[in-house]
């Protein structure tokens, strides 16, 4: 997921003008900065979109194209973080992106604004919260201040397991603790073995849950059939293969704070769309907000379960071989 590109298309709908005071289109409107930064714990580079809100009259496809319609010229950009101990002040630095998706909205190579630091230890956050300041001259400073979100803990499978059961009426089931959004994200290798060679696929299951399970913890189940319906769409038969058998199965676990959370649910369509409800900027637009992931690696499938799958009349043509 590329947490820099694309998701600031919020704010394209309403820009226009340039680089000097904007041309007033509509009575009352102002030039605002939008901002946009999504800090995920997990990462030690991090980055800060800063656009311009605007209003024009001529077509999106006309306005958008033009750079200086989009960007304020030289914006001070300020980081502060702080944490129950540690309190920094950073100031990013100007990078160029160049292989941003194609939209009306930004510039074949755009800026953005980099920062370097580790968020957290191994197991706790360094920092509890982010506050970003955009000044732009002539206008009020804008702020946005959201917390840093503490990685999710699974607690099933917990740490020593290392396989997973999964049969028609017992399903894979995924606890963990965490923030206000979450998904689970399964990845189940598919060996593919020829005479001569050895392949791998990977069937992928995503999966969403806001429901909290006796107070304490999320739940999500990843069912016996889902998994076999996935496998027969994404597998085709090969008459070339001596087998396929199962490999490893990848499980992560990601979790966003509240700000995040409203995001999303703007972006699914949970919105007034008369109503900016998804930012949390003042004096401007847009979004900040935090995620984090955590993995559990490298489990198998247990005996049972392969040879369940392997046996299932709906997988026979694909060649499943579970020794």
């Amino acid at each position: 997921m590329k947490t820099i590109i694309g998701l600031l298309i919020l704010g394209g709908l309403f820009l226009s003008g340039c680089e000097e005071d904007p041309v007033i289109q509509v009575d009352g409107f102002q030039s605002h900065p939008v901002i946009y930064s999504m800090i995920n714990v997990n990462d030690t580079e991090h980055y800060i979109r800063v656009e311009r809100f605007y209003s024009g009259n001529a077509a999106a496809e006309v306005t958008g194209k033009n750079p200086d319609s989009l960007y304020y010229k030289d914006p001070k950009i300020t980081v502060v973080l702080i944490g129950p101990t540690k309190y920094v002040t950073l100031t990013p630095v100007p990078v160029l992106i160049t292989d941003k998706e194609e939209g009306f909205f930004q510039a074949p190579d755009y800026q953005v604004y980099k920062f370097n630091q580790i968020l957290k230890n191994t197991r706790d956050l360094i920092y509890s919260t982010i506050t970003i300041k955009v000044e732009v001259p002539g206008l009020p400073i804008s702020i946005a201040t959201t917390a840093l979100q503490v990685s999710p803990v699974i607690w099933n499978p917990y740490k020593a397991q290392e396989t997973f059961y999964i049969v028609p009426d017992s399903p894979i089931r995924i606890q963990w603790s965490g923030g206000d959004w979450n998904e689970v994200d399964m990845s189940f290798e598919i060996m593919e073995q020829y005479p001569d060679s050895l392949a791998k696929k990977v069937v992928r299951i995503q999966r969403s849950n806001d429901n909290f399970i006796t107070g304490h913890y999320y739940e999500v189940a990843f069912s016996f059939e889902l998994l076999v319906e996935l496998i027969n769409k994404q597998l085709k038969p090969n008459r070339n293969l001596v087998r396929r058998y199962f490999g490893y199965v990848h499980t992560q676990v990601h979790t966003g704070n509240r700000d995040f959370a409203q995001y999303m649910q703007w972006l699914n369509g949970i919105n007034d769309f008369n109503d900016l409800s998804y930012t949390n900027v003042v004096n401007g637009h847009g979004l900040v907000a935090s995620r984090s992931t955590t993995v559990r690696d490298s489990l198998l499938l247990d005996y049972w379960s392969r040879m369940g799958l392997a046996d299932e009349p709906r997988l026979e043509a694909l060649g499943f071989i579970e020794y």
